[in-house]
């Protein structure tokens, strides 16, 4: 039986050291699925509200929901929809740039981990009890582009993806429908 887990990142007052400490937890108690996500504005939610959004500094832009967009046939002719969500994007104690490099690790933890790419290795690491996975995916991470410029090209193209889809309004997104 593989157990799983979900894990929210930029969360009111969570740090990145916070997220990166929650990460942790999650391969040492070993879970073998690890589903990382922003954390979404609920509409209708406490956290939702002008209060909170001010009281924790929340900064937010609308993001097309992956796989939730396309051209369909109705029978008034063609229609164009997608579906967004409103994620915070920063916060006081975690930088856009942050999350942006977080954004970055889920998919390594996604791929390597989730997907088993590295899982062998990673495991082994960990059972050693000297590096946890996500030290090491972080360590990747930082000297990329001085060991393998190719590889942190992709990194910094997996940033630039995920600006891609963010948006200050939903308006900003109408761009897309109409093209």
């Amino acid at each position: 039986v593989k157990v799983t887990t979900d894990v929210l990142y930029c969360l009111p007052s969570e740090t990145y050291e916070d997220a990166l400490a929650t990460l942790r937890q999650c391969f040492d108690i070993g879970f073998d699925y690890i589903n990382i996500q922003r954390t979404l504005m609920l509409p209708g939610s406490e956290m939702e509200t002008d209060e909170s959004r001010d009281q924790y500094g929340l900064r937010t832009k609308f993001m097309i929901r992956r796989g939730s967009y396309g051209d369909y046939v109705t029978n008034t002719g063609q229609l164009r929809a997608m579906e967004y969500d409103e994620v915070i994007t920063s916060t006081p104690d975690f930088t856009e740039e942050e999350a942006l490099t977080y954004h970055v690790l889920q998919w390594l933890v996604f791929y390597s981990w989730n997907n088993g790419r590295l899982s062998a290795l990673l495991r082994y690491m960990l059972s050693d009890g000297k590096v946890n996975p996500i030290d090491l995916l972080v360590k990747i991470m930082e000297i990329a582009s001085s060991v393998a410029p190719n590889f942190a090209q992709i990194l910094r193209d997996l940033k630039e993806d995920i600006k891609s889809v963010m948006f200050e309004s939903p308006e900003d997104m109408s761009c897309l429908l109409y093209t």
